[in-house]
C-alpha cells in the first residue's frame, strides 16, 4: 500500500500555483502516481483528493483566511475531510487538498459520478467563500433581461 504525505503534496502544489500550471482560485482533481513501480504507473484505485487553491495573498489578507475557513467549514455537507493544507514560501498561494472515501461507489460509472460530485461541490463551495470574504453579491442576486444578460440587483 502506498503512503502519501499530504502536507507535502501540498507544499508542492503551493508553490507551482501563479506559474503556467494553476493560477486564480479553483479545484483540480490529482491523479496519483506509484512511483515505486518502473515505469511509475497511475493509481486507478488510489484515494479521491481534490486540491482547491487560490492567489490570494494567506498571510497578508484577512479575506484569504476567511476565504479557506468557509470552505473548510463546508466540507462536513460533502462527507469530505481535510488531508493536508500549505502556503506557498511567498505566502501568495494556498492549497487545500480535500479527500473522501473512494470506495463508497463500486462501479466505475459511481467513482466517476463521486469524484464530479465532489469537484463540482468544491468549485461552488470555493466561489461562494470567494464572494462572502471579499464582498460580492452572490450569483442569483441579479436580475436578467430577456436576453439573459445580468441587468441590475433582483428584488425579492
Amino acid at each position: 500500500m502506498v503512503q502519501y504525505d499530504w502536507k507535502e503534496t501540498a507544499r508542492y502544489l503551493a508553490r507551482q500555483l501563479g506559474g503556467p500550471f494553476l493560477s486564480g482560485r479553483g479545484v483540480v482533481q490529482l491523479r496519483l502516481i506509484d512511483d515505486s513501480t518502473h515505469p511509475p504507473r497511475a493509481l486507478e484505485d488510489g484515494p479521491l483528493v481534490v486540491a482547491v487553491f487560490g492567489n490570494e495573498g494567506y498571510h497578508a489578507d484577512p479575506r484569504a483566511r476567511e476565504m479557506v475557513e468557509r470552505v473548510r467549514q463546508s466540507l462536513s455537507e460533502s462527507l469530505a475531510v481535510e488531508l493536508g493544507f500549505a502556503v506557498s514560501d511567498s505566502g501568495a498561494n494556498w492549497v487545500l487538498l480535500v479527500g473522501a472515501d473512494g470506495d463508497r461507489y463500486q462501479t466505475a460509472a459511481g467513482k466517476t459520478l463521486q469524484k464530479l460530485l465532489l469537484e463540482g461541490f468544491l468549485e461552488d463551495c470555493v466561489w461562494a467563500a470567494w464572494r462572502a470574504a471579499y464582498g460580492f453579491l452572490p450569483e442569483n442576486a441579479y436580475a436578467m433581461d430577456r436576453s439573459g444578460q445580468p441587468s441590475g440587483l433582483a428584488v425579492g
